[in-house]
């Protein structure tokens, strides 16, 4: 569920905070957290990997935390991973600026996300 206002809370996996992984999310040294409207996006959250290690021995039990934690919505990405408890959404750019101006759109426009 996303922050009032938004329509949408995501999480996409990257090395370097502007391409998303060619990893999947549990092997990616970091994972952002976004707000997604039909009309923008907004960072909501960053985690690193290692900090996530520190909390718990196993990087899926983390991440779904957060995913629970957060109501997180959809996971975007390169790789579908089945144990975590969100959706999955295909990246369709590895620009992670274009990928959420692509969701913008399809929001906008009322698309269905899920296919």
């Amino acid at each position: 569920m996303a922050d009032k206002g938004f329509n949408l809370k995501v999480i996409v996996p990257t090395e370097d905070g502007i391409k998303i992984s060619s990893k999947p999310a549990e092997e990616s040294p970091y994972i952002l957290m976004y707000n997604v409207s039909n009309r923008s996006y907004q960072l909501a959250g960053k985690f690193k990997a290692r900090d996530l290690l520190k909390e718990s021995q196993d990087i899926i039990t983390s991440l779904n935390k957060i995913i629970e934690h957060e109501n997180v919505d959809l996971l975007l990405g390169q790789f579908s991973n089945q144990t975590l408890n969100c959706k999955f959404f295909k990246a369709d750019f590895i620009d992670i600026n274009q990928l959420l101006h692509s969701l913008i759109e399809k929001i906008d426009q009322k698309k269905e996300l899920f296919q």
